[in-house]
């Protein structure tokens, strides 16, 4: 059955209201960053969470940007804060927030039973490409010496991402590879941004199908996002790009109604090329980042299964903890 066959006239199924919210906030091509900032603000979330976030002063610093760069920790009831969670949120590099993405981390908490450190990088136009990766490495770094209750050593730490926010995950492990730092045990991503160049196929054959994104929208980021001379094929912005050797366990999920579908198969082909493990799974039908969308049962069951996948990658001396009664909770939802 498909996410349409249960469609009635009286009550639209989730799939059909997830496609109505999308149609109801096109992405219009904007003249200026402060259009576009003031029609995300002005934009009505797409659920709410009751989980009240602990706001951080100063994950790290980057070598070119602040002392410190803002964060907060979210921790659903009975997550363990000393397993963590690197979350970056998407908005294309020049939009969003830690708190526009606070339903998608309180989820991920609940269904992981960790706690999510959701990072305030810096933005273009203002701070352009690379300064995402300059502030992501350091605040990783930061995450794996300090938790929710002050300094203590994480016994596990992830890297996680939506949208761009997918493809900074994805690049800044490379960089952390390339500096011999802490690695993340594993990673996820949900519909990573991982191409600049926009080459994919799904460009041309999903246009239609997406509700959300177009070329014209997206060139008017990539302008935004890269100064002038750095390529759109550059490794840590455009991961497909990149060489993934040595990379920890990744997870790769998107929608098969997405222009950005090909970033993520073109990433799990060259991860598993490359001798990485990883898992690639392209849902029927669904948008972009559709699992922020809580009522869809395909969103309810990736969270179930992203908490699966991290379990399962916790460090050996680590991994003996029960899970919890939300977590079971999770893996029981359809």
């Amino acid at each position: 059955m498909t996410p349409a066959d249960d469609a009635s006239p009286t009550r639209p199924t989730p799939i059909e209201r997830a496609r109505r919210w999308l149609r109801a906030h096109p992405q219009t091509v904007p003249q200026t960053i402060q259009e576009l900032r003031a029609t995300s603000r002005n934009s009505p979330p797409i659920a709410h969470t009751t989980i009240t976030p602990t706001l951080v002063q100063g994950p790290g610093a980057s070598a070119d940007g602040p002392e410190q760069t803002p964060a907060e920790w979210v921790l659903a009831p009975d997550a363990d804060p000393d397993r963590r969670i690197l979350y970056l949120h998407g908005g294309g590099y020049v939009t969003g927030s830690p708190g526009t993405h606070r339903n998608l981390t309180s989820r991920i908490s609940a269904a992981s039973g960790m706690a999510v450190l959701a990072l305030d990088y810096r933005l273009a136009p203002e701070h352009p490409c690379p300064a995402a990766i300059r502030d992501t490495v350091p605040a990783f770094a930061w995450m794996t010496a300090n938790g929710p209750n002050g300094p203590g050593k994480a016994s596990a730490a992830f890297i996680a991402g939506d949208s761009s926010g997918g493809g900074l995950a994805i690049g800044a492990m490379v960089k952390i590879r390339d500096l011999g730092d802490r690695q993340a045990d594993a990673a996820f991503t949900l519909s990573a941004w991982a191409d600049l160049t926009l080459s994919g196929k799904s460009w041309q054959t999903r246009a239609d199908e997406d509700l959300m994104t177009s070329r014209a929208f997206t060139d008017r980021l990539i302008e935004w996002v890269l100064p002038g001379g750095l390529l759109t094929n550059f490794p840590l912005i455009s991961p497909v790009f990149a060489d993934l050797q040595d990379l920890p366990p990744l997870y790769l999920i998107a929608g098969d109604h997405e222009v950005f579908r090909d970033d993520t198969a073109r990433l799990a082909a060259l991860a598993h090329m490359m001798g990485v493990d990883v898992r690639e799974e392209i849902y029927p039908e669904m948008p972009h980042v559709f699992p922020a969308f809580p009522d869809l049962p395909e969103s309810k069951q990736v969270m179930a299964k992203i908490g699966e996948f991290l379990r399962a990658n916790l460090p050996a001396v680590w991994a003996e903890r029960p899970a919890t009664d939300q977590e079971r909770q999770h893996e029981e939802e359809p």
